[in-house]
């Protein structure tokens, strides 16, 4: 058996089970443990604001940790990426210049990094699209080499690039749906909330997906 098949579906049930245990769990509970407060204690403006305080501290770490888990998915796709041009390249493969080409359209996208303060910005959104465009193009190329089936590397490293990018957009959406969230915790609760953190803007996160927002 492929090494591939072994290793990415175990690794990912593993990152998924941590995700689920010291993110959503967490949130969940602590939002439903809000509702309860609020049905039994609705008197007791001291018991909601200790609620609200407790829900809106652990949407915070939790859209943090999901934030870094994105990027650091996000760099080990680019890192793949790289990889299999490389491999590509020494390989002997026809058509070296294009792989040039693919290769500095990757370097030059590696330097522009989606931030929670560029995420609305357009010209990072048509980059990141871009560079969703590059890797289909660079699976393209190596599937349709005549050396990819008898070649366990080339073939390896196009299943990882795969894998990492349809993870990624699984993991991107769970953010968006947690953002989306939070964002209706802070316009539900925004009066309470600003008493709770002065120095905060309170202002809703943006998604990566725009439209699931509208």
């Amino acid at each position: 058996m492929d090494n591939i098949s072994e290793t990415l579906p175990y690794k990912e049930a593993r990152r998924m089970k941590t995700y689920i245990a010291y993110v959503v769990l967490p949130v969940f509970m602590l939002l439903a443990a809000a509702c309860s407060n609020t049905a039994t204690t609705e008197s007791s403006s001291f018991t909601k604001a200790d609620s609200l305080t407790e829900t809106y501290l652990t949407f915070q770490d939790s859209l943090y940790y999901l934030w870094n888990v994105v990027l650091k998915d996000e760099n080990e796709k680019v890192e793949t990426m790289h990889a299999a041009l490389n491999h590509l390249m020494v390989s002997g493969l026809d058509g070296y210049n294009q792989l040039e080409s693919l290769k500095k359209r990757l370097e030059q996208l590696q330097h522009i990094r989606i931030s929670q303060k560029t995420l609305l910005n357009p010209h990072v959104i048509e980059d990141d699209f871009e560079c969703r465009l590059l890797v289909a193009e660079i699976v393209s190329t190596a599937e349709t080499s005549a050396s990819f089936l008898t070649d366990p590397r080339s073939k390896k490293l196009v299943d990882q690039i795969k894998f990492s990018d349809q993870r990624l957009a699984d993991y991107r959406q769970v953010y968006d749906n947690l953002a989306m969230e939070y964002n209706e915790f802070i316009e539900k609760n925004k009066s309470l909330l600003k008493d709770i953190d002065k120095n905060s803007s309170l202002q809703k996160r943006p998604l990566f997906n725009q439209t699931a927002d509208r």
